[in-house]
């Protein structure tokens, strides 16, 4: 591109810059990305503060090759890194990574853009329009695009659910827009194509934007915790709502088991119709309940008996008691000294396989019958593989035992429906139900699960996002975990919460402007008074340019009132010469005075003062601008120069200041207009009035700092202004500015008093003075 200032020339770029430039791009972008989100991630929100959204614009604004391709890398490593550690699946990691990458590209491009066409490639952010057109257009405008691409991306990727898109969205766009307002320009003047715009500002912008920024994050992490403390005590509510349910289905089933013991103790062993009668209520009822079985103790002599009698019902003409080998084939029973064949079971057509399988030949069952007979009552299996199980699920067996006839009741569960049973209820699905075996020293294996209405990552299962209850169930240590999905809570609490970065962002947007706008004030103001001090010194030099010009014009003078005395003649001629040699050197000599009062308060020198009469120095002022009062037509009403006014001061500066005063307000009042000026005593000391009928000042300028900040005559560059100011400071006096009652302007410039014993030399020393100049001198004439 063509250099500025020299068309033409092309910058060569070198050869390793776009490298190094997508290198630091990307270093900065995982630096901030990572620190943000390790000290956010415990918010329960998705990053409500994104610092590198801020740092990407910033360093795109300067158009600069590489560091696009940078933050995509950047971006695209920091979301596949934390999407991993999110346990998610890899084709859902990779197409959400690369989504966040395109989202935090497109916005990063876009808003430097949009600056760039708006306030250039260099935006000083002085002036409030500037400032705000860049919070407006790199902040809330060009988030709309990230925050809207990347929620649709990690929507498709199955990151978020549908229900939590809005929630989603309105925290990206507000966590992007915070990042923007208040490190785009952290980053702006940090980089050092940027930091000539910037010098003076730094620390006052970057000290209370940061401190701004720790406002908010302790208000992000304070409302987290509340919103986290609220959760988890209705989490620990609806964990102990999950225990009592399970338990009453516990309870229902033992009852069950316990009303079975009792009909068959009274009523001996039942036939298969009076089984089947019983245990069909309890059967649809519970329907966590896969069948109900009554197992008889039969002696080893007689099992032939006992499986003849079986083969005469109905149905059951194979009938013989049998066990299960290692690869689930069925054969008759070993010879044991007792069995326990499943006698009766319903329902049957579901469970057949089931029917004279001996419960003993399996250890596990063998220890949980002994175990029951030993404790009379209701003891579980360990997980088991039910015989007439088909699909996938652990069961157990709630065994029983009975007297007489001696035998065992048993409820035979599959572990899967007996959850879905306790958590039929539609509320339950916003949570994730785990049965879990306790085992000491091992981890909890998983018995049954039911899985939420969205998916829940693996990572979300954590102390601080799930709770278990114990549950004892037979003689079996069992767990019972309850997981909230990510969109439980939603209502109520959450939907609060979804509001914090917005409020964040209300607040630091005109915190961050006013930042800017005070400090780019200051700086224009900086501008400002350093031209009005480039204008002084030069009006200086030419001061004392102008100063040898009439030394040589004294000189001159001087000669033409010697030329008589020299050549010994006179004539009435020459002393009309003579006089106006006199008038050129009275003129040139308060000319010089002037400009040595000029060249004293420009050039900040400290003034000589001296006891004078302030009265004086107003009148010699009023003497110079009679001509522009008689040329404007203008009337001057004065009061308080009857008396003296003694205070300390320098002649030329006070002069200087009251006709530079009076000028202003001759031009601010025009042809024909009304001037007043008085002089009067104060208890602070003397006062110098000014006022005119003029328009007056604006409402928004009443200190004489703004007056002169503000002047843009192009003929003095408020330099009349700039040398009243310096006058008034250099004599430790005060001006105040305000409204007249003639209705313009009004000038109270006060001047402090002079001692009483400094008054009372300056009054003798005046009076010694008087004496002096009236007392005759040789030719009889009073002097001059």
């Amino acid at each position: 591109m063509p250099h500025p200032g020299e068309p033409g020339r092309t910058l060569a770029q070198p050869a390793g810059q776009p490298l190094r430039a997508c290198l630091q791009m990307s270093a900065l972008y995982l630096l901030g990305g990572a620190l943000s989100w390790a000290a956010l991630r415990g918010t329960g929100w998705a990053d409500p503060l994104w610092p590198a959204a801020g740092i990407a614009l910033g360093m795109m604004v300067p158009d600069r090759p590489g560091r696009r391709v940078g933050l995509a890398i950047g971006s695209f490593l920091l979301s596949l890194a934390v999407l991993t550690l999110s346990g998610l699946t890899l084709p859902a990691t990779l197409l959400g990574a690369a989504g966040v990458s395109l989202a935090t590209t497109l916005q990063a491009q876009l808003g430097a853009q949009l600056v760039r066409r708006r306030l250039g490639p260099r935006p000083s952010l002085l002036r409030s329009g500037e400032i705000l057109d860049f919070i407006a257009l790199a902040g809330p405008l060009a988030c709309l695009i990230g925050a809207t691409v990347g929620v649709l991306t990690l929507l498709a990727a199955g990151v978020i659910p549908e229900a939590e898109l809005e929630r989603a969205w309105l925290t990206w766009w507000a966590s992007d827009a915070i990042g923007v307002i208040v490190f785009a320009p952290l980053t702006l003047m940090a980089l050092p194509s940027q930091r000539d715009l910037w010098r003076g500002r730094r620390r006052i912008v970057a000290l209370p934007s940061l401190l701004v920024l720790a406002v908010t994050l302790v208000a992000l992490l304070h409302a987290s915790w509340l919103e986290q403390r609220e959760l988890a005590l209705r989490l620990k509510q609806r964990a102990t709502l999950a225990e009592e349910s399970l338990r009453r289905t516990l309870l229902a089933h033992e009852e069950a088991l316990y009303g079975l013991q009792s009909l068959i103790q009274a009523t001996g062993e039942p036939s298969p119709e009076e089984f089947s009668r019983y245990t069909t209520s309890h059967l649809k009822r519970l329907s966590g309940l896969h069948a109900l079985s009554w197992n008889p103790e039969v002696p080893d002599q007689g099992r032939s008996s006992f499986e003849a009698r079986q083969r005469q019902l109905p149905g059951r003409g194979g009938f013989r008691i049998t066990e299960r080998q290692r690869d689930g084939s069925f054969v008759a029973a070993g010879r044991r000294p007792t069995l326990v064949p499943v006698a009766l079971i319903e329902p049957l057509n579901a469970n057949r396989a089931a029917l004279g399988f001996d419960i003993g030949s399996d250890p596990v069952r063998a220890a949980t019958l002994h175990a029951a007979r030993a404790a009379g009552s209701p003891k579980a299996t360990p997980p088991i593989q039910l015989v007439q199980e088909r699909g996938g699920q652990k069961g157990v067996l709630l065994i029983l035992p009975i007297e007489a006839p001696r035998g065992y009741v048993v409820g035979v569960y599959r572990l899967g429906d007996l959850l879905k049973e306790s958590f039929r209820d539609p509320a339950w699905r916003q949570f994730q139900l785990r049965l879990l075996e306790s085992r000491p020293g091992r981890e909890p294996g998983e018995l049954a699960r039911i899985p939420a209405a969205e998916a829940i990552a693996p990572s979300a299962r954590s102390d601080a996002n799930s709770l278990s209850r114990p549950l004892e169930v037979g003689g079996q240590a069992w767990r019972l975990e309850v997981t909230p999905t990510p969109s439980w809570g939603m209502d109520g609490l959450d939907s609060r919460s979804a509001w914090i970065p917005l409020v964040g962002l209300l607040i630091s947007a005109p915190l961050e402007g006013f930042l800017l706008l005070t400090t780019g004030t200051e700086r224009l103001r900086q501008a400002q008074l350093q031209r009005k001090l480039r204008t002084s010194l030069t009006a200086a030099a030419k001061a004392h340019e102008i100063k040898q010009p009439l030394a040589r014009l004294l000189l001159q003078a001087r000669a033409i009132q010697g030329l008589p005395k020299r050549s010994g003649l006179a004539s009435p001629r020459d002393d009309q010469l003579s006089a106006l040699a006199e008038g050129i050197v009275r003129d040139a000599r308060q000319v010089s005075g002037a400009l040595d009062g000029i060249r004293n308060l420009l050039g900040n020198d400290v003034p000589q003062l001296r006891p004078l009469d302030l009265r004086e120095a107003v009148e010699s002022a009023l003497l110079v601008l009679k001509g522009d009062l008689e040329l404007q037509a203008m009337t001057l009403e004065t009061q308080g120069l009857e008396q003296p006014h003694p205070i300390e001061g320098d002649r030329n500066q006070l002069q200087l200041m009251v006709v530079n005063l009076m000028r202003n307000a001759i031009a601010a009042t025009g042809p024909g207009g009304l001037l007043r000026l008085a002089l009067r005593d104060s208890p602070l000391g003397v006062e110098l009035d000014v006022e005119d009928d003029g328009p007056g000042f604006p409402q928004s300028m009443r200190e004489i700092e703004a007056l002169v900040l503000s002047s843009d005559k192009p003929e003095g560059m408020g330099i009349g202004l700039f040398l009243v100011k310096c006058a008034v400071e250099n004599h430790q006096g005060t001006i105040e500015l305000g409204r007249s009652p003639l209705g313009g302007a009004r000038v109270v410039i006060g001047f402090p008093a002079v001692p009483s014993w400094r008054r009372s030399r300056q009054r003798a020393a005046s009076m010694a003075q008087r004496r002096r100049s009236s007392r005759p001198t040789g030719n009889g004439r009073a002097a001059k």
